[in-house]
């Protein structure tokens, strides 16, 4: 695979560091390796398996996920905090032959998993030396979870060759280097952190700095110390720096000020990054945020230029290696200055999703991948305009399905119906939103909160909650979504 031939080049150099300790490229070959041999047990390969990880940002992932790759395996990367009943779900949907999770989450997953093999990372043997498959470049390496309209997470299924035109794409967009540094504070199981920051430092020869926990003190003070070169995160999180910042003394400010402008590059992505925080960030650090668009069944597709200009409100201009098509409804190339759905072709995008063949086939248009974004073209620039479902919701950089939260709140013994939407928000991107008719004046809005944080991750939480009598329908009692986000706005 383009990592392992990659990395072969850089021997002692550090490829990673977490606080005070640091892997060399050699010693993290050299793990997988002996990790992957372990894995085949008495097996010539694991291709085709599904291999689970809920393990945090560590070493231990990295390891994990090359020595997965390393025997053919598919690497399937799940959040930390899941309630069992997502859980279930991912399990069932996946039917892994392994799951690796941390020690303190055994007792939780262990009745979960109790048909399928599940290990404990650190028991993990990594002393055998069997021989290692040659692998097909075409073949699943990977699959990350995302949203769909049914109001259930879709397996995005990625190929080793899929990840490999990712990471040298950006790498030619972004001109990373062997001198580069780079910040991780983003979830391991999206595509923002796993491809645009992890992969691409560790295909670059550059080092990246895992903070497996966000922090903003500890973030701003591991950019001032003026290694780091690179930073990539939501518009969420630079919102968060940026309060943090804001409640500093005058003195203070201007030291964090000076560290971190010699940060070369900062990008912004997986939600729409508002003017005001661009403008808040540029006036901290004398850096013009880069903000890109992608997908996870795609990659990167879009983004402003490292030179040049770096249009406020704009999302640039297609990567190397990436084809955009711009449809109206009709799916006619779009005239010029029309606003139109965003399509995407390239050795980037993705074959399919895991079993779920029908929506496979209406996501493609003449083997051009349909976004469902819409997009007008001002100056070559492209400026995204909203979604044509309004059923996803992009919140701190996560897509989450409306219809999932309504699926849930109904399940509630007092909620009659629910529907959930979304308003701008500077801080989150967009703030999920739930709508209730209650049976009962007995279910207030605090007791619903403390009902939600039992049932839903935290991104995924509704933050404004109303209860209506009735939600505003068309003559076919659909509710209409824009209008009820009036209600919201409002309020």
């Amino acid at each position: 695979m383009y990592l392992f031939n990659i990395a072969e080049q850089y021997g002692d150099h550090i490829a990673l560091e977490v606080g005070d300790e640091k892997l060399t490229f050699d010693q993290l070959l050299k793990k997988s390796h002996a990790l992957a041999s372990s894995l085949l047990e008495n097996k010539p390969s694991l291709i085709g398996e599904r291999v689970i990880s809920i393990i945090k940002p560590s070493f231990d992932y990295v390891i994990l996920q090359w020595a997965v790759w390393r025997v053919g395996g598919i690497f399937v990367p799940l959040p930390e905090k899941l309630t069992n009943s997502d859980l279930s779900f991912y399990f069932n949907d996946i039917d892994p032959s392994l799951i690796i999770i941390d020690k303190k989450l055994k007792s939780v997953i262990s009745p979960l998993a109790k048909d399928y093999d599940l290990k404990i990372v650190e028991d993990l043997e990594i002393n055998s030396n069997n021989a290692l498959p040659k692998i097909n470049m075409k073949s699943p390496c990977m699959f990350l979870y995302t949203s769909g309209t049914t109001g259930k997470p879709k397996g995005v299924i990625l190929s080793h060759a899929n990840l490999e035109a990712q990471i040298v794409s950006l790498q030619k967009a972004w001109e990373w280097s062997k001198k580069d540094k780079i910040l991780l504070t983003l979830p391991l199981y999206h595509v923002h952190g796993i491809v645009n920051v992890l992969m691409c430092s560790l295909a670059s020869g550059a080092t990246c700095v895992i903070h497996s926990k966000f922090d903003s003190e500890s973030i701003w003070n591991e950019i001032s110390k003026s290694e780091i070169t690179l930073f990539m995160a939501v518009p969420t999180i630079y919102a968060k720096l940026i309060e943090w910042y804001d409640d500093l003394p005058a003195t203070n400010k201007k030291k964090y000020s000076k560290g971190i402008s010699n940060l070369r590059l900062t990008v912004s992505g997986s939600a729409a990054l508002s003017i005001s925080l661009f403008d808040k960030w540029f006036k901290i650090s004398n850096i013009k945020m880069l903000e890109r668009y992608g997908m996870t069944e795609t990659g990167m597709i879009l983004s402003n230029p490292i030179k040049g200009l770096r249009k406020k409100g704009s999302v640039g201009k297609p990567l190397p290696g990436v084809s955009v098509l711009q449809v109206d409804e009709q799916l006619v190339k779009s005239k010029p200055g029309d606003s139109g759905e965003i399509l995407v072709k390239g050795d980037s995008v993705f074959k399919g999703y895991w079993k779920r063949k029908k929506e496979t086939k209406e996501s493609f248009y003449k083997g051009w991948f349909r976004t469902g974004d819409l997009a007008v073209v001002e100056d070559r620039y492209f400026r995204l305009l909203g979604r044509i479902s309004q059923d996803i919701i992009k919140t701190a950089g996560h897509k989450i399905s409306s219809l999932e939260i309504e699926e849930k709140l109904r399940e509630h013994d007092q909620i009659k119906d629910a529907a959930v939407v979304s308003i701008p928000d500077e801080t989150w991107g967009e703030l999920v939103c739930a709508a209730i008719i209650r049976l009962s004046n007995n279910l207030t809005e605090e007791k619903l909160h403390i009902w939600i944080k039992d049932y839903f991750i935290s991104y995924k939480r509704p933050r404004k909650i109303l209860f209506l009598d009735d939600f505003p329908r068309n003559n076919l009692g659909k509710v209409i979504k824009e209008d009820l986000k009036v209600f919201f706005i409002k309020n």
